[in-house]
């Protein structure tokens, strides 16, 4: 009884480890308004850098992507020009103000992420369809869809692009999302999304 009592304890707590483990990546989708420092940690991201978009400022993440998800998704390594930023309104109080994914040929995790917003928020827009033209059998372009989040008052835009490296089709993927009132750093009578509108 005793021998069966102990290797039943220690199969209660191995089920309650794996579900803690299971469920410690911190949902990037559900970061914004956040404070940068509570999501990432003081001693796990990078310096301040510039959002590659809007020049935002952001942390970006490189070396612990693989403790982070997005909604069901998780990312299973950070190779190559796979990254995370995490878009903050200062330095100073270091408020998540929006979230920029990029996962470059990676399939597999790109249309998860497509397919979870398309679950999650419906048709998008699609403000830059696919491209279809190709030079020497290599498609060359971008799309853009794109999403309103209720909820948050956040634009959702997905990209995809299209290039070629070492003479191979290379395909990235892009989920940026972005509060609508958010103020443009570079230009305070502008908000992030009024900036976005000339883009497209």
């Amino acid at each position: 009884m005793k021998i069966r009592t102990i290797t039943s304890t220690i199969l209660s707590m191995t089920i309650v480890l794996c579900s803690c483990n299971s469920q410690s990546k911190y949902d990037l989708g559900e970061t914004i308004g956040k404070n940068a420092t509570e999501v990432i940690g003081k001693n796990h991201y990078e310096e301040i850098d510039r959002e590659m978009v809007t020049h935002q400022l952001a942390y970006e993440i490189r070396e612990d992507m693989t403790q982070y998800s997005f909604g069901d998704i998780a990312f299973a390594d950070n190779s190559g020009n796979n990254f995370m930023q995490l878009i903050v309104n200062s330095t100073n109080e270091k408020k998540i103000i929006g979230i920029f994914i990029n996962v470059d040929n990676s399939a597999t995790e790109g249309e998860k992420m497509k397919n979870y917003l398309d679950k999650t928020f419906g048709n998008p827009e699609i403000i830059v369809p696919e491209p279809t033209e190709k030079i020497n059998g290599t498609l060359f372009g971008n799309s853009t869809h794109y999403w309103l989040d209720k909820q948050t008052n956040s634009s959702i835009y997905f990209y995809k692009n299209y290039a070629e490296a070492n003479g191979k089709q290379t395909v990235g993927y892009s989920v940026e999302i972005i509060q609508n009132d958010a103020i443009l750093s570079e230009n305070p009578d502008w908000k992030v999304i009024d900036w976005y509108k000339t883009r497209f």
